[in-house]
């Protein structure tokens, strides 16, 4: 994530497509290359889009507070 006082001038595009050349350059017989991020982080969702990834799988990660969570079951804190 770009620091909010450096967003907008470039620098995650900038680093994603230095990180793609130096794969080209350095291992030619990559076939495909798989990224990762956030849903929620649009910023690199277009990076990624206008670089030509497209998304091939979604996944939901869950947080919570444990004790909560034991509440929920019955159980106590």
């Amino acid at each position: 994530m770009v620091h909010p006082h450096h967003r907008g001038l470039g620098l995650g595009r900038w680093l994603k497509a230095a990180m793609l050349e130096r794969i080209l350059e350095h291992r030619p017989e990559v076939a495909f290359i798989n990224t990762h991020n956030a849903d929620s982080n649009q910023p690199m969702v277009d990076i990624n889009v206008e670089l030509g990834f497209r998304p091939v799988l979604m996944l939901n990660v869950w947080q919570g507070d444990l004790a909560k969570a034991r509440q929920g079951l019955g159980g106590t804190s």
